[in-house]
């Protein structure tokens, strides 16, 4: 039997968990002098992560067919630093090297494509194939006729390093993409983009009466992140380091400790101009930079990568390894305790070999 279809199981719970898991977060793009500046909060109650440098070049596939019996395969046309909950090639947020940044929020609403000829990918999966082959937010838009969502519980907020962002939805069977006219706040929480934009509107009129916000955590976050958002001045903040700030202090008021929330666990700015990613963790406050100058995205080295709890300070360059397979194998094997899943470690291990196998683009 081929492994996909052995290694399908434990994707599927690894998908499913890894959504639903993740049920109170806040994404948001303020304008940067640059380039946006896209900042994100992972609300949970588990707190391990790791951080990959991955490679571009690489060969990678699928495990789940189209209609037509075809599975996904590409090389990976840029590097990325992913930030991942589940675990390696499972992203969770990240930006390349073209500076598309995603993360991802869960959404109980969400219904996936039935079956056809595309090729499927699970959730974190199909995020790593976005950073892994997609420049721009049309990019992103446009791969939906190459391969097609199979597992997700989340919907996703997408900016590119000209600007452009989006909202990408999959309900009632399709995707539903929000941008231009149709994104007038770009933020995301964890109700569909139309019912956000609704309450938002709704809220902005009971305040002239001296109601403030909803008592529903996800609509609260998103209604203070709008503000924020719509007070920040670009021109008056003059750096990218001020909209980085501004972005941090905002993602602090959005907070699940906050907002009557699960605990946010790790808080994640991306600055697509200057190809910054800064960090910070509930275990660790200090703020750690990845500075995409000083990393190697040739296939020819090996994969990095860290913990995000990794007690370092300012740049974390210094806190990255080469790939292990222990210490991944070990972050999957206690992903699918925490979440009380019945994967067998055997099914776990091949999971992991199967993502290990991937290579230079031949």
């Amino acid at each position: 039997m081929r492994f996909w279809m052995r290694a399908a199981s434990a994707a599927a719970v690894l998908i499913t968990c890894a959504g639903s898991a993740a049920m109170a977060c806040t994404s948001f793009v303020l304008p940067g002098p640059d380039g946006p500046v896209f900042a994100t909060n992972l609300d949970n109650r588990l707190f391990e992560g790791l951080v990959y440098v991955n490679k571009r070049g690489m060969t990678k596939s699928g495990w789940e067919a189209g209609t037509t019996g075809e599975y996904a395969r590409w090389p990976s046309r840029y590097g990325s630093v992913t930030f991942n909950f589940a675990g390696y090639q499972i992203a969770w947020a990240g930006m390349n090297e073209a500076g598309l940044v995603l993360s991802t929020m869960f959404l109980d609403e969400t219904q996936v494509p039935d079956p056809d000829e595309r090729p499927g990918l699970e959730s974190g999966f199909w995020m790593q194939y976005q950073l892994d082959n997609c420049a721009t937010v049309d990019d992103v838009v446009a791969a939906a006729g190459l391969v097609r969502m199979t597992k997700t519980v989340d919907h996703y907020l997408v900016c590119d390093a000209r600007g452009a962002i989006a909202v990408i939805e999959f309900l009632d069977g399709r995707m539903a993409v929000h941008r231009g006219e149709e994104l007038p706040f770009p933020v995301l929480t964890n109700h569909t983009y139309r019912r956000l934009v609704k309450s938002q509107r709704w809220w902005s009129f009971k305040r002239i009466f001296g109601e403030r916000y909803p008592a529903n955590p996800s609509l609260k976050r998103f209604q203070l992140a709008v503000r924020s958002v719509k007070s920040f001045d670009a021109e008056a903040a003059g750096t990218s380091v001020d909209a980085v700030d501004a972005a941090f202090r905002t993602l602090a008021e959005v907070s699940g400790q906050r907002v009557n929330g699960s605990p946010t666990q790790w808080s994640i700015v991306f600055d697509t101009g200057a190809r910054l990613v800064h960090f910070r963790t509930r275990t660790h406050e200090p703020v750690r930079t990845l500075d995409f100058g000083s990393l190697d995205f040739a296939p020819e080295t090996p994969v990095m990568m860290m913990d995000i709890h990794e007690k370092v300070s300012g740049g974390a360059a210094e806190a990255l390894f080469p790939y292990s397979h222990e210490r991944t194998l070990e972050h999957y094997l206690k992903f699918f305790e925490g979440y009380g899943s019945d994967v067998p470690p055997e099914r776990t291990r091949q999971l992991v070999e199967y993502l290990e196998s991937f290579h230079a683009w031949e």
